[in-house]
């Protein structure tokens, strides 16, 4: 555990070596937060030490700025300063939700693999604008107000637009549960799943499905995605996690390979969410 006086010293120093770094590439506060979706003020309070920045924050800027791996490393180490790092529901909210978009999409343009294990239920990158609307509101806990609701969905399917990008590789590996949980009405389900099936079909996106007849040891207990093997996010229901240490990377990759390895893929894989789709579709005749 840091003393207070450590955290203290540390923190100045990361904000200096970011404030210098950004200054030898020639990149103006507004041209980085561009480059990685951190408003020019947080990067601005940032580097004066008026706000400590999230892993997440630092792994983007220096992504953004050609920083080497080596020297990257050393100063995502100095962001961790000893504790464990997440964004709570409130964090976000205080950010603003439409800006919590914009910082997923500057890290998934950072990637160039990025693998999500989706356990319950579809992802916003492959979501239709039906049920990306129900995704973002939450009956328990906190109620989205309608025009929030309206900004996320136009976010989400601005984001959409990457998995056009042949110089990446997105991996989407379910469980057939989460292809079957019923968050719209049987005729929308169907539309929903033709459209992971469609995505499915570009060259930079592989889906998977582990079917429910399928024998495993073992249970996701969590939505997670990789990018990379730089960062992990976990989804709870009040937070995401952002993971940084290479053990818990190394961990989450394997966990994926290890689910990868029993699910189908390819055609197999679409023809099976085909034939869900089908059953959404008599389900409502």
């Amino acid at each position: 555990m840091f003393e207070p006086e450590s955290v203290e010293a540390r923190q100045i120093s990361l904000a200096e070596a970011l404030r210098t770094l950004r200054r030898a590439s020639g990149l103006s506060g507004e041209r980085l937060a561009d480059r990685t979706g951190i408003s020019q003020s947080k990067i601005s309070k940032i580097e004066t030490g008026k706000l400590r920045p999230s892993i997440t924050d630092v792994e983007q800027i220096v992504h953004a700025l050609g920083v080497d791996r080596g020297y990257a490393h050393e100063l995502l180490t100095l962001a961790q300063l000893g504790t464990v790092q997440y964004e709570s529901d409130r964090d976000k909210s205080k950010l603003g939700w439409g800006k919590v978009q914009d910082q997923l999409a500057a890290i998934e343009r950072s990637a160039a693999e990025i693998r999500f294990l989706l356990p319950t239920m579809i992802t916003g990158l492959l979501q239709t604008p039906e049920y990306a609307s129900v995704a973002v509101n939450h009956p328990v806990g906190r109620q989205t107000p309608e025009a929030v609701q309206r900004e996320i969905v136009a976010r989400k399917l601005a984001r959409q637009r990457i998995l056009y990008d042949t110089g990446k590789r997105f991996r989407f590996l379910f469980a057939e549960a989460a292809l079957r949980w019923r968050l719209l009405p049987a005729p929308a389900m169907a539309i929903q799943l033709d459209k992971v099936v469609s995505f499915a079909a570009l060259s930079s996106v592989s889906v998977q499905v582990i079917p429910l007849s399928v024998t495993m040891a073992d249970a996701p207990l969590e939505v997670f995605v990789a990018y990379d093997d730089r960062l992990v996010r976990i989804e709870t229901s009040t937070c995401v996690l952002a993971l940084r240490d290479p053990w818990d990377i190394a961990f989450y990759r394997a966990q994926f390979d290890h689910f990868s390895s029993s699910a189908l893929g390819g055609e197999e894989a679409r023809e099976f969410i085909s034939g869900i789709a089908d059953e959404f579709r008599m389900a409502d005749g």
